[in-house]
């Protein structure tokens, strides 16, 4: 997915760098392929596309309940479609 959206990027402004996207990764070995995947292909380690948790029914919500990013409430434990 990283390389794809920079592919995209690059193939329809041809200004990669001029923009900046966020993401977390809730597996931290995930994270370490992701950016070996991105450094073998010289994408900037800072560009982060993220995909969301859908489907999953254990999502961490009992690690965030108090996370400033639910603005519109907690979404369910048991649902991370609402994340």
């Amino acid at each position: 997915m990283f390389v794809q959206n920079a592919k995209f990027i690059q193939a329809h402004s041809s200004k990669r760098g001029a923009i900046a996207v966020y993401g977390q990764e809730s597996n931290a070995d995930t994270w370490k392929m992701a950016k070996v995947n991105m450094a073998i292909r010289g994408i900037d380690a800072n560009f982060i596309m993220a995909n969301p948790p859908f489907n999953l029914s254990n999502w961490g919500q009992d690690k965030l309940k108090d996370d400033v990013r639910w603005k519109f409430g907690t979404p369910p434990a048991g649902n991370a479609n609402y994340a």
